[in-house]
């Protein structure tokens, strides 16, 4: 089995938005799912920052004109900010790393490889925020981020001496935008203990599949302690730990990581 860090989290998010999303490979409501503000403004910044040649073609499909118009601002300021500090030897990194003596896999891809003055290579990696956030909480929360972990593990197995993760958090802020620089670390043994956990879960989905399958629902997450069952924010929270399904309401999920289409094998 191949994991990445969004489904790593996801099983531990909530076992049975993750069946009903990677499992039936069902997405958002084809009809009345409401527009994120937050996940459309951090999609329309990401293709910017990532300069695809159909770049405008892919903000087009957003239906939020407001978070185009700040995701571009929001963007617009970053790039002032970090060109030409920052060298980057290289975008868009895939990885797939061997685990459990070679019975499962860890994957997925670094925004880029960074060399800012100094000389000290990172994993870059840039999120936007809203004006709500709180640098001490956003601190703390990557701190314990297996996303973290994940790059950089993909960055060593790739051959780059990785001091950890440099990550900026661009806050939507009036008149500017703010930007927010932090470093994430991670020690040998800790990196251990993820790939170990990484083939727990691996274990552990398989052993699902095989002994209850997917057509039934799986452990649902606690009420009140994941955000997944605040209303409006899941995007299965008419169907979830339902017995009956109406799969048409829902639209395809899209691979969107090359290599990840054999996942479950």
């Amino acid at each position: 089995m191949i994991l990445d860090q969004t489904r790593y989290r996801a099983f531990w998010n909530n076992p049975e938005a993750f069946r009903l999303r990677y499992l039936l490979d069902l997405d958002a409501l084809k009809e009345g799912a409401p527009s994120k503000y937050g996940r459309d403004r951090g999609t329309v910044f990401h293709i910017l920052n990532e300069g695809a040649e159909d770049a405008e073609a892919q903000i087009k499909a957003t239906q939020n004109p407001a978070a185009v118009t700040m995701a571009r601002h929001m963007h617009s300021v970053y790039k002032q900010a970090t060109n030409p500090k920052f060298k980057t030897l290289a975008k868009e990194v895939a990885f797939r790393v061997s685990i459990g003596n070679g019975r499962h896999s860890m994957a997925g891809r670094i925004d880029s490889i960074i060399e800012p003055p100094g000389g000290l290579v990172w994993c870059g990696e840039t999120k936007t925020a809203s004006a709500r956030a709180d640098l001490a909480v956003t601190k703390w929360e990557w701190q314990r981020n297996p996303q973290a972990d994940f790059e950089i593990i993909g960055a060593q197995s790739l051959g780059y001496n990785v001091e950890g993760v440099l990550v900026h958090i661009i806050k939507e802020a009036v008149p500017q935008p703010r930007i927010w620089q932090i470093e994430v670390k991670r020690t040998a043994e800790q990196l251990e203990i993820m790939k170990r956990s990484v083939e727990m879960t691996c274990d552990i989905i398989q052993m699902l599949i095989k002994q209850y399958g997917i057509d039934k629902p799986w452990p649902h997450a606690i009420p009140g302690f994941n955000p997944c069952l605040k209303k409006g924010y899941c995007d299965f929270e008419q169907d979830c730990a339902c017995e009956t399904l109406d799969h048409t309401k829902y639209s395809s999920r899209l691979e969107h990581l090359s290599g990840m289409q054999t996942w479950k094998e």
